[in-house]
């Protein structure tokens, strides 16, 4: 119901705007085919992207053999946290040598917790709740792989402030349509019949 109003909301914004309207810069290709469902007309809408600060810290010289994953959003079911502890519990036997930081905090805490815990990788995983941005960009440049799992995601600010180190993202977020284009080496994968990953190979 929520999702009906708020397309109200936008195709009524489209027709009282129509005449005055010059161009629409739509956030990823989600975003533009969201305005053209809306009314708005195609030649009008183009893709754009969240744009973020250059990171005030350098990647991490630490080097060892243990690969740091990292998530960073809030611990809803939207975000894929758990699609991301099953894919990584599958690994474990073979690829045991990865640890993941889960930065964020939400409703679905206790559950992924448990999850983790359940799965046998509990002491590979952990949460560190909510930090300040600084934080945040700090403990991004200690790692090798930024995830974002998101079931669907319109953009996915993070894996901007991500790319200038590796990053995996869902093919589902805005942002994975993007960096596939642009960067040679990136393609989709799956786990199961879900469509999760974009990976440079």
């Amino acid at each position: 119901m929520k999702g009906l109003l708020r397309r109200g909301v936008y195709a009524w914004e489209a027709f009282r705007r129509r005449h005055v309207t010059d161009l629409v810069l739509a956030m990823g290709q989600a975003g533009v085919d969201w305005y053209i469902k809306s009314g708005y007309p195609p030649h009008k809408v183009f893709p754009f992207c969240y744009v973020v600060e250059t990171p005030e810290f350098a990647k991490s010289s630490v080097q060892n053999n243990q690969v740091r994953f990292m998530f960073v959003g809030s611990l809803l079911r939207l975000k894929g946290v758990d699609l991301l502890l099953g894919a990584l519990a599958q690994s474990a036997v073979s690829r045991p040598e990865w640890q993941l930081d889960i930065i964020g905090d939400g409703p679905e805490r206790p559950a992924l917790q448990r999850q983790a815990e359940a799965s046998g990788i509990g002491e590979r995983v952990h949460f560190h709740g909510s930090l300040r941005m600084s934080e945040v960009a700090r403990e991004l440049a200690r790692a090798d792989l930024l995830v974002l799992p998101s079931r669907k995601d319109g953009w996915g600010a993070v894996v901007n402030e991500a790319l200038l180190r590796a990053s995996l993202s869902s093919a589902r977020i805005g942002a994975g349509r993007p960096t596939l284009s642009a960067r040679p080496g990136w393609a989709p994968c799956s786990a199961g019949n879900q469509p999760l990953l974009c990976i440079r190979h």
